[in-house]
């Protein structure tokens, strides 16, 4: 029995010898598939640690980033797919961090259940879900994992910071804020007026006039400031300056008058306008202030016709403190995160495709 066994095989072993192997070509056509060759249907774009991130995963946020921001050219295409990069090595790491940590797996599910449902059940059911999650193209086990993966984060920042405990249970950081470092934070609170509000005060209120000459008008920028001087003179002059800004102003609504609007806020809209509003006294006019936006570019004047003085809280109201403490420790909180982030990134292994190209 064995040597019939050992005969057929030496009798199989003959005649593979004795066949001609298949041309190389044959082998390279079966590889390459039809004649107009593969399709890629999905690509790898990142790789974090044991994740990897194909273009399939991260298209959706790309498209939608691409809408909002009406972005056209292939350079901006990139710098979006570039932030995406960026935004999602950074939560993925923190993510990892926080399975590190040692965490229940079966506990972090029930949570994350128990977030689906309340989300549920505030969307009015599972039509009103469905309906949600088709809007920001997401399916419901996609949604389940960012939850999922949003509780490992929550509980490695926590961790990180002190606002929970470690999976010792005890805290793991001193939050404590030293009366001394209150008062300091206060004072800097006064030299910064846009920050009043964020302890209870206010920085203020101006009812501002102002005329804008748009530079394109003109042949030349320097046609503009010229002209912008002459009306500047005749307003300090005594001329009505709502006559002026009808005649010459880019848009002449209420005759050029804003209301209740706040110098931060004035100054963000106008950035080379901030260091004459932060400053000005009822009946100042500005000089011409060359103002840009994007390739737009002009002349503002403005006259400040009322100002209202900023709201000071006092330090010794409660209330103050502890929102000068919760500042603070939002401070410290953000130092920790990025300081920990900082190092897990460094210990990484971290690899990127080059963004693809979408049209």
């Amino acid at each position: 029995m064995i040597l019939t066994t050992l005969f057929t095989a030496l009798a199989l072993a003959q005649s593979s010898a004795q066949t001609p192997a298949a041309p190389a070509q044959e082998g390279a056509a079966a590889v390459q598939g039809p004649e107009n060759g593969w399709k890629d249907v999905d690509g790898v774009l990142l790789v974090i640690n044991d994740d990897l991130l194909t273009r399939g995963r991260l298209l959706q946020t790309f498209l939608q980033r691409k809408q909002e921001a009406n972005e056209r050219t292939e350079e901006g295409q990139k710098r979006i797919w570039n932030e995406i990069y960026n935004a999602t090595i950074r939560a993925r790491v923190e993510v990892q961090a926080g399975e590190a940590m040692g965490f229940d797996k079966a506990q972090i599910d029930r949570f994350a259940r128990d977030d689906f449902e309340r989300y549920t059940k505030h969307m009015g059911g599972v039509v009103g879900l469905g309906k949600e999650l088709e809007k920001i193209g997401l399916t419901a086990e996609e949604f389940r994992e960012q939850r999922r993966n949003s509780i490992y984060s929550e509980l490695w920042e926590d961790s990180v910071t002190g606002r929970g405990a470690s999976t010792a249970a005890r805290a793991s950081r001193d939050r404590f804020v030293r009366p001394g470092l209150i008062q300091f934070e206060y004072g800097l609170t006064l030299e910064i007026p846009s920050w009043l509000p964020t302890i209870g005060g206010s920085e203020g209120e101006l009812r501002v006039q102002q005329l804008v000459l748009d530079a394109a008008a003109f042949e030349t920028l320097e046609r503009a400031h010229d002209l912008a001087v002459q009306l500047r003179r005749r307003i300090v002059d005594g001329e009505d300056m709502g006559a002026v800004v009808r005649q010459y102003s880019i848009s002449g609504q209420n005759d050029g008058v804003v209301v209740g609007v706040s110098p931060s806020s004035f100054a963000r809209v106008y950035p080379s306008a901030a260091g004459f509003v932060a400053t000005a006294k009822n009946g100042d006019t500005s000089d011409p202030i060359l103002v840009e936006s994007g390739k737009d570019r002009g002349y503002l004047i403005l006259r400040v016709l009322d100002r209202k003085g900023a709201e000071v809280p006092s330090l010794e109201s409660p209330a103050v403190q502890q929102r000068l403490v919760e500042r603070l420790q939002k401070k410290l909180d953000d130092y920790r995160i990025e300081l920990a982030l900082s190092r897990a990134l460094a210990n990484s292994y971290i690899w990127r495709a080059e963004p693809p190209k979408t049209h």
